[in-house]
């Protein structure tokens, strides 16, 4: 192995770590220097020009857990949908197969396939959150 290879990434750690270095030490010599010459109402909680009223941190609605994985487990699968539908549109001004690099080839029917059993995976899915009505706020 030739370490020239190697050089610009050295550079690149070396650089970052300098910056971090100086950025640090500024931050160190521009900052305040007592605590206890600051206001006494510095270091209050301040939010949109009034005072907090209440406990900061209140405990969630349970049923807010359910929903959320929901959500999350949906836009999950919907943002694998994209990939698919790069490769449906690959499809169309190719010939039979569509090859990638992730991929073995595949055929026009094996892509749509795949397609259809995610599709179907999703919408399972989507009528088990509806039957268990882990959507529904006052259930």
């Amino acid at each position: 192995m030739r370490t020239a290879e190697y050089l610009p990434a050295v550079v690149a750690v070396l650089v970052s770590a300098a910056v971090g270095a100086a950025a640090s030490l500024f931050a160190g010599r521009l900052g305040p220097k007592k605590r206890a010459a600051l206001h006494s109402a510095h270091g209050q909680v301040f939010e949109g020009g009034s005072e907090v009223i209440g406990q900061a941190h209140a405990p969630l609605a349970l049923r807010l857990y359910p929903m959320l994985l929901a959500f999350l487990i949906f836009d999950v699968a919907v943002a694998l949908f994209l990939p698919w539908a790069l490769l449906v549109g690959q499809m169309a001004s190719q010939a039979s197969q569509i090859c990638s690099v992730a991929s073995p080839c595949l055929t026009k029917g094996q892509l749509l396939g795949t397609g259809a059993t995610f599709g179907v995976i999703l919408v399972v899915a989507w009528l088990h959150v509806r039957a268990t009505r882990a959507a529904k706020w006052n259930a």
